[in-house]
C-alpha cells in the first residue's frame, strides 16, 4: 500500500469533464514555489515541471482524472531543500513537504506549523 492525496473538484466547477491538459498545481512554502506539476501532454500524467532543476522535475507525481473530478497526487519526494518541516497532520510530527502534502489547511480544519532549524 503506499499514501496517496486525492483532491475531489465539484462538478459545479467543471461541467460534465474537467478539460484536458488544463491541470497546472503550484505548491508554495512561505512564498516560495517548491513544486510545479502540468498534463503537457493531456493524458491526465501530472508531470512535475518546476521548479527547474529540482529533485523530482520529469517525473509524474499523480493522474488528473478528467471525467470524474479528482486528482490523485502519489508524489511522495522531498520538495523543499531539507532546511524545514511542517506538522501537517497537527499531532506535533513534523514531516518534509511532498505531493502528499498539497492543499493541507486548504479549508479542511488543519493548521499546521513549520519548524525551521536554528
Amino acid at each position: 500500500t503506499s499514501d496517496v492525496n486525492m483532491i475531489s473538484v465539484p462538478s459545479i466547477f467543471y461541467g460534465s469533464s474537467i478539460k484536458k491538459g488544463t491541470v497546472n498545481l503550484k505548491f508554495f512554502i512561505t512564498g516560495t514555489l517548491i513544486g510545479e506539476l502540468k498534463d503537457e501532454n493531456k493524458n491526465g500524467e501530472l508531470i512535475q515541471v518546476g521548479p527547474t532543476g529540482s529533485v523530482g522535475t520529469g517525473s509524474v507525481a499523480g493522474v488528473a482524472l478528467y471525467n470524474e473530478g479528482f486528482i490523485i497526487l502519489t508524489g511522495s519526494w522531498d520538495l523543499g531543500d531539507g532546511s524545514h518541516t511542517i506538522n501537517y497532520n497537527n499531532d506535533g510530527s513534523t514531516v518534509a513537504s511532498s505531493w502528499l502534502q498539497y492543499s493541507v489547511g486548504a479549508n479542511d480544519g488543519l493548521f499546521f506549523r513549520c519548524k525551521f532549524p536554528s
